[in-house]
């Protein structure tokens, strides 16, 4: 091999693996309007990379929460408090109070495709209560959704804790599903375009965007801020 080739290969493999590093450290914003029951409209932002998940309102201050992939960690991050809440997963619990039993209902509805995908509608039942009405868009950004599901399924075993001193007459199927033993589910047909839970709370995706200039700055946590495990606040020993 001639050392102008060997220096030419050599080339494209740095321009290979820079290419490859910046693919890996690329951040996509999720932008939907979620509106509880009765309550006004609020923007939710959700921003994906492949160390972290960051959930805000649009706005890059100091009130958001930041997830840590590989340490399945959330932070809630105060500009009020000025501390950050640290939310360590735990095991979720292997069997749920009630009996729970799962289905999904699905049509051949036509809907609107989003970027070029499928969207499809699904009904996720939990002893035959609708927990969530989904419209889905199949194969839509599934890195991106695969760091949503993680998110969710970190934070089950902790809401486990809180379902464990809720009055019994609270925990129905839909709750304990999709708090603690389904965690996920709404994420499992693709990216949600358009999501109704049981209380009546609609999300709606408005638009995404690929490859946010300097997303990954918006992945740090206020150096100033002290740090302030969940257990520590709910009094646990």
């Amino acid at each position: 091999m001639s050392r102008r080739l060997a220096g030419f290969l050599a080339g494209m493999l740095c321009v290979a693996l820079a290419a490859c590093a910046r693919d890996e450290d690329k951040v996509t914003a999720l932008f939907y309007v979620e509106q509880a029951k009765d309550a006004q409209p609020e923007k939710v932002r959700m921003l994906v990379g492949a160390e972290f998940v960051r959930i805000d309102d649009g706005r890059d201050g100091n009130d958001y929460l930041l997830f840590e992939r590989a340490s399945r960690t959330i932070y809630s991050v105060s500009s009020a408090a000025r501390q950050t809440l640290v939310i360590v997963a735990r095991a979720t619990p292997q069997a749920s109070p009630i009996s729970l039993v799962h289905r999904v209902d699905t049509d051949d509805a036509k809907f609107p495709s989003v970027a070029g995908q499928e969207v499809r509608h699904f009904r996720l039942l939990t002893n035959d209560k609708l927990c969530y009405d989904l419209y889905a868009a199949r194969n839509l950004l599934p890195q991106v959704v695969a760091g949503l599901r993680e998110y969710y399924d970190a934070l089950a075993g902790q809401q486990a804790v809180t379902l464990a001193i809720t009055p019994k007459e609270f925990l129905t199927p839909c709750e304990l599903a999709n708090n603690v033993f389904a965690p996920s589910r709404h994420l499992a047909y693709g990216l949600p375009v358009r999501l109704t839970d049981a209380n009546g709370k609609v999300s709606e995706l408005m638009d995404f965007q690929e490859r946010v200039p300097g997303g990954e700055r918006l992945f740090t946590l206020p150096a100033d801020y002290p740090q302030l495990p969940i257990e520590k606040l709910r009094g646990e020993s």
